[in-house]
């Protein structure tokens, strides 16, 4: 039998919703699971384990599933009641399952849009009036911290907003000043970024800060902006992804590829592509706030093989390690001496990233 509970106020027009074992366990829900049910104040909606109908009202709700309309009549109000399913029992299971359990399904109820150019004309103006080059590639980085938490395998984690609740961690020092910068552009734009969810900001923010940083309006990424999508879901305020999840600074070429595939379901061409946003930072690639492909040019030239103390400074170990992986290195020169075919591919790299769990 589909246990049932019924979840009142997480709908945005006050609706409240069944949810079935299947999406509590975290499992993958099926197209009538993720489609928010248009459901009234008064209304609610049946979900059962493999469809969904709406109905409005307790009565109707009867009715329906006495003419066959639902496909489970275990998930109608009467049986529902008739097993004890009571408001205290409820609570008791809410008060037993943590919101990360279900949250994933429900953030996948998410309906993603592209933005009106009235819109990417307001991100842009207000990202360059409220956050300083300085802090740009903070920002950045916040937005692939924020997203690589995805493991596509549990389908938790991803672009939800958490990152404000994970700054403590080892991987994410340096990531508060991108904080800062994001709620300084929210707090100044009162007609996109303070409207959509906290993981939006993040993304659209980056976004922007890539365009800031791009120097070349030949390069793709200097319209990066124009790519993205909003319609992300924060996870509860007050949560947290799983640790472990981000690539460590140290892999090899080979772990990382191996989180690209089999957390987020990407390539090693993607893996590629996006690392060339280490060219930005203090990471020792170009000066630091350009956003070129002068990464892959420094990964051919192998600085750090026999240079003074600062030339091994540069790069992260996994940086390195890519430079000797022989899998990537046909790329690696690509890139190196293509900056443009390197903005087109980052572009397109940069908005599946940022729109992992959605």
């Amino acid at each position: 039998m589909t246990s049932v509970m019924r979840s009142c106020g997480g709908d945005a027009r006050g609706g409240c919703r069944f949810l079935s074992s299947d999406i509590l366990g975290g499992r993958k829900a099926s197209a009538a699971h993720r489609k928010r049910s248009p459901t009234s104040r008064s209304g609610f909606a049946v979900r059962t384990g493999t469809r969904g109908a709406v109905c409005r009202g307790a009565a109707q709700c009867d009715a329906a599933s006495s003419h066959g309309d639902v496909e489970s009549p275990t998930t109608s109000r009467r049986m529902l009641l008739s097993k004890s399913a009571t408001a205290s029992a409820a609570m008791a299971l809410l008060a037993a399952i943590s919101p990360q359990a279900f949250w994933p399904a429900l953030a996948e109820s998410s309906t993603l849009r592209s933005l009106t150019p009235e819109e990417l004309d307001d991100v842009r103006k207000t990202v360059k009036s409220a956050i300083p080059q300085a802090k740009a590639p903070a920002v950045i980085r916040l937005a692939f911290h924020d997203a690589g938490t995805y493991d596509r395998r549990t389908r938790t984690g991803g672009a939800n907003g958490t990152i404000r609740n994970e700054l403590e961690r080892p991987e994410s020092i340096g990531l508060k000043r991108g904080i800062k910068a994001v709620e300084a552009a929210i707090a100044k734009s009162p007609n996109v970024l303070s409207q959509v969810s906290f993981a939006d900001a993040v993304q659209l923010c980056a976004a922007a800060c890539i365009e800031l940083l791009t120097p070349d309006d030949a390069l793709a990424t200097s319209r990066v902006l124009d790519a993205m999508r909003v319609g992300r879901v924060d996870a509860p305020i007050d949560a947290s992804d799983p640790t472990g999840r981000m690539p460590s600074e140290k892999a090899g070429a080979t772990e990382l590829a191996r989180v690209f595939d089999e957390q987020y379901g990407f390539d090693e061409n993607r893996m590629v592509v996006l690392s060339g946003a280490h060219t930005v930072g203090a990471k020792g690639f170009g000066d630091g706030f350009t956003f070129d492909n002068a990464y892959y040019q420094v990964l051919l030239a192998k600085p750090w093989v026999g240079g003074d103390d600062m030339a091994q400074m540069i790069g992260l170990a996994s940086d390195k390690s890519l430079a000797d992986y022989a899998r990537v290195r046909p790329l690696i020169e690509k890139y190196a001496n293509d900056g443009l075919a390197w903005s087109r591919d980052f572009v397109d790299a940069f908005r599946a990233m940022s729109e992992l769990g959605c």
